[in-house]
């Protein structure tokens, strides 16, 4: 983290002594601003976060060089109680100066690691697929005419697939004339 920005949360932090507040500069595909901000209760983020997004949109969001930065700007509030979805809903869906998300009921400690992991949940989208298998799970046969022509109609994976699809299209349309 830059000093300015260093300073910056300093300042934050001496301005909102009632909440913790965390930086970090991501790298996506160009720079994004996360605000990490650590509240106690609904009550207390009720009353935060507009004032909070305000003041960071005025003296920081406002510094910044890029248009990407300034439209990717993420305040992410934190908080171990439950925050009812009146008010969850009221602050992520805000457009003003910047995304909000907020993660209530939120167990752990914040560190480096959490708000890592915390970034690369809700911004990154870091997630692991399922393995896909190649078993076969069942298969699934019919009777039905329809069925027969598409099963008879081996789809060659060529330029002659739409001649193909055409064709069986038009099967299909016969059978069912």
């Amino acid at each position: 983290m830059s000093s300015s920005n260093k300073n910056f949360v300093s300042e934050l932090s001496e301005r909102f002594p009632e909440v913790s507040i965390s930086h970090r500069k991501v790298k996506i595909s160009h720079d994004v601003h996360v605000f990490i901000v650590e509240v106690q209760n609904e009550e207390l983020l009720s009353e935060i976060w507009k004032r909070l997004r305000d003041y960071i949109a005025v003296y920081f969001q406002n510094t910044m060089e890029s248009d990407f930065e300034r439209w990717n700007l993420y305040l992410i509030y934190v908080c171990r109680d439950e925050i009812s979805k009146e008010l969850k809903y009221k602050i992520e869906n805000d457009r003003v100066s910047s995304r909000k998300i907020v993660v209530d009921k939120y167990k752990l400690k914040l560190t480096s690691e959490s708000i890592s992991s915390l970034i690369d949940r809700y911004i990154n989208f870091s997630f692991t697929l399922p393995i896909e298998s190649k078993e076969t799970i069942g298969s699934y046969t019919s009777n039905s005419t329809i069925y027969q022509l598409i099963e008879e109609k081996k789809m060659s994976k060529t330029k002659n697939r739409d001649k193909d699809l055409k064709h069986l299209y038009s099967k299909i349309i016969d059978e069912l004339s």
